[in-house]
């Protein structure tokens, strides 16, 4: 039985990485290929769009985050059908009006440049088909569909792929097109999920009393990991907005270029924890603690190989797309934050669901954001400083991690100091020997102590090609 589920999950991790290598490939060309086909000005608007549309999810208003964390662990035939389509109709309705009041209120009332009131239209009908497609994705990750699920994102992410592929064959370089092309990519996905989830679709929509108790439960029990979530992603958010407003678009651009090319194999990892959720909300507390330490070891591992990406990704730039060289001089700093930041999301997060202490993941996300608010602006508004706002970043970010790594050390009464100290010295070496000795330099230095890291966790690490239960 044991090894039944564990092969399962092995499955399922296959299918969402196996997706998630597509978009691998898709973040590479929008990272690399875009901002020399398009150039500075108009990839800056395109990654604005980018910025945009991952806050768009807060529109829903918890509703697909509730509905996620309500049926985890429940099978697809468990669902209550009836229930889900009138809170899918109420979900449609809803992202039409605020869309409407979106662009009323943005572009309607202020006179702003083509291009940014473009982006803010291009974002207001996009969120409707991004949160109905997130509502469908929440119910099949919930019922431990990984394989229709990674078929959906597939759907997306390969038919925006041929675009852009296209686009650069006849060196499109207008960003209103591929924005176009994202919304009918995402529209894609969402035919191909109602096809997926039809059963939803073919039953008749619960009574009104029904209908309205659902969608409060759905919410109230959705709201404070959707306010957490949206903290979390603020606190890269908001340092951006500050950097668009102090110092414009095309500074912006270059700072949110150096944050995407540092997000490759953090975002290829963080796909894990689609497949790990349903499995937890499954297990004891017991066996959630008995697996915390070996997961928290072995992706903290795997997380802090993505350090090894700055020499290459140094190289691309000077070579391949020099107009960018600035956004080098934040590499430095946005390789450590999206490891503590993938490490979050991968892991922290995934095992605070699980238990549903949601409300403490909130008031840390919450309190987090606080900090890094003031930190940017004093930094941007106050220094005049824009590599000042990655290093308080990186400092916000990191701290986040580690209180949120203390409580659940001591929830589930594991001892991960150890770990927690290594990984500080790490990035502590990586940003002292990248930021005086240069990338080559770097890399030597930081490769030397990520093998004496490594030997000191063998039996830990051992973990990850065994796929069994290790103790320290």
């Amino acid at each position: 039985m044991k090894s039944a589920e564990n092969n399962r999950l092995m499955k399922n991790i296959i299918y969402a990485l196996g997706a998630q290598g597509v978009s691998i490939l898709l973040s590479i060309l929008l990272a690399l290929v875009f901002p020399k086909l398009l150039g500075v000005h108009q990839y800056s608007y395109w990654r604005l769009f980018s910025l945009y549309i991952a806050y768009a999810a807060v529109i829903h208003l918890g509703l697909n985050d509730g509905i996620y964390l309500r049926n985890g662990g429940k099978t697809y035939s468990e669902l209550d059908f009836p229930a889900l389509k009138s809170n899918l109709l109420f979900s449609v309705f809803w992202h039409v009006l605020t869309g409407i009041l979106i662009v009323w209120s943005t572009v309607g009332l202020f006179a702003l440049e083509q291009e940014r009131a473009f982006v803010i239209v291009g974002t207001a009908i996009c969120a409707l088909f991004t949160n109905v497609v997130g509502f469908l994705h929440a119910v099949l990750q919930s019922t431990n569909r990984i394989k229709a699920y990674s078929g959906a994102v597939l759907v997306e992410k390969v038919s925006f792929l041929l675009v852009i592929l296209f686009g650069v064959v006849i060196r499109c370089k207008s960003m209103e097109v591929y924005v176009v092309a994202f919304i009918l990519s995402r529209m894609l996905s969402v035919g191909y999920s109602f096809w997926i989830c039809r059963d939803i679709l073919k039953c008749r929509c619960a009574s009104w009393t029904v209908t309205l108790r659902v969608l409060l439960a759905n919410v109230s029990s959705g709201i404070n990991l959707l306010i957490s979530n949206f903290s979390n992603m603020l606190l890269l958010g908001v340092a951006q907005f500050m950097i668009d407003a102090r110092w414009g678009i095309e500074a912006f651009g270059m700072f949110s270029l150096a944050l995407a090319m540092s997000e490759f194999f953090v975002s290829f990892i963080s796909q894990i924890s689609v497949a790990l959720f349903p499995e937890f909300r499954k297990m004891e507390k017991e066996a959630l603690s008995n697996s915390y330490r070996a997961l928290r070891t072995g992706f903290g591992a795997l997380l802090l190989l993505a350090m090894f990406g700055y020499l290459p990704m140094y190289v691309l730039v000077k070579l391949w797309i020099p107009q960018y060289e600035e956004s080098l001089r934040y590499l430095i700093l946005l390789f450590p934050i999206c490891v503590f930041d993938g490490k979050m999301g991968m892991l922290c997060n995934t095992y605070f669901k699980a238990v549903r202490k949601e409300r403490v993941l909130l008031i840390i996300n919450v309190l987090s954001l606080a900090m890094g608010t003031v930190l940017y602006a004093v930094a941007a508004f106050v220094l005049n400083n824009i590599l000042l706002v990655g290093v308080a970043m990186m400092v916000t970010i990191g701290i986040r991690s580690m209180i949120a790594e203390w409580y659940l050390a001591r929830w589930f009464k594991k001892n991960t100091m150890r770990m927690r100290v290594w990984e500080f010295v790490l990035v502590v070496i990586f940003v002292v020997s990248a930021w005086v000795a240069g990338p080559i330099w770097s890399f030597a230095i930081y490769f030397v102590a990520y093998v004496i890291f490594g030997a000191s966790y063998n039996k830990q690490l051992r973990w990850l090609l065994e796929y069994g239960r290790i103790k320290e």
